[in-house]
């Protein structure tokens, strides 16, 4: 499979994502991602599809 490595990154301020390569070139089949939020520094998680980097947003 296909890695894409210049993909910017995603600020959300929910712990469940969805990702489907919403980008022009990098689609796939639309997943679910589950950010961590009980981490001491920045919580996130990537896409192992295109790379996409889902940031929580803290309140």
């Amino acid at each position: 499979m296909k890695q894409y490595q210049d993909v910017d990154s995603k600020y959300t301020t929910s712990t469940t994502v969805k990702c489907g390569g919403e980008h022009k070139d990098l689609n796939h089949p639309k997943i679910y991602l589950h950010i961590d939020s009980q981490l001491n520094l920045e919580p996130s998680i990537t896409c192992p599809y295109c790379n996409t980097k889902y940031i929580l947003k803290r309140s």
